[in-house]
């Protein structure tokens, strides 16, 4: 499950898409746009999140909240 980028994020979005289908990972995993209030319930469905490196100013609290 990958969420949208909305600032920025076409480039990024379409480099993870071409690995997405170079790996054959189609069938295991998807995008969404979930709005703020649905991040959570995602989160808690989630077995793996991931925080990408790239400019993330809310890191420590995206990764204290997932394991929540």
């Amino acid at each position: 499950m990958l969420d949208y980028f909305e600032e920025g994020g076409d480039n990024y979005q379409n480099y993870l898409r071409e690995l997405i289908k170079k790996y054959d990972l189609d069938n295991r995993l998807f995008f969404v746009h979930a709005n703020h209030l649905e991040v959570a319930d995602y989160m808690r469905v989630a077995d793996i999140i991931v925080v990408p490196s790239l400019e993330t100013p809310n890191f420590c609290g995206t990764i204290w909240q997932s394991s929540a």
